[in-house]
């Protein structure tokens, strides 16, 4: 008995994982798209979340300012966090200024999280007068904030 493998058995070996990567690819590409909206998504909720938590604890009013792409949590002129995508292809619509008060109330904003891709659901986050918020699927509708 020999010890080995024929050349017969790695090329039937190599066509099954040439057949499961070409059919596997695919689905993994779209999974870490949708795994770059989420997280970015996930990010500015944390950021918006600790303005107002910040506001409501220190009983003082904290500005979320737009810098670029950023989105800066500010205590009396001071940076104390900043919100940018980490991803390229993702991007942030409706980013603006606003003022957190130190009831945790705000102005409302939808804003929308997008990477222009078809095959991957864009995510809403939605902020409400009181300062709740809200994370939907699917881009923000276009109506005017009240």
């Amino acid at each position: 008995m020999k010890n080995g493998y024929t050349l017969i058995e790695l090329v039937v070996v190599s066509s099954i994982v040439g057949v499961l990567s070409t059919v596997a690819i695919p689905s993994m590409i779209t999974t870490i798209k949708s795994d770059r909206l989420v997280t970015t998504a996930n990010q500015l909720t944390s950021t918006f979340k600790f303005a107002r938590s910040e506001a409501v604890k220190r009983e003082t009013d904290v500005q979320l300012v737009v810098s670029g792409e950023d989105w800066l949590v500010q205590l009396d002129g001071e940076t104390i966090m900043t919100f940018s995508s980490i991803y390229s292809s993702v991007s942030v619509n409706g980013l603006a200024n606003m003022t957190v008060r130190a009831s945790g109330e705000t102005t409302s904003i939808n804003l929308t999280i997008e990477d222009g891709d078809a095959d991957t659901v864009d995510r809403c986050f939605s902020v409400l007068v009181s300062g709740q918020s809200q994370l939907t699927k699917g881009g923000c509708v276009n109506e005017s904030t009240q």
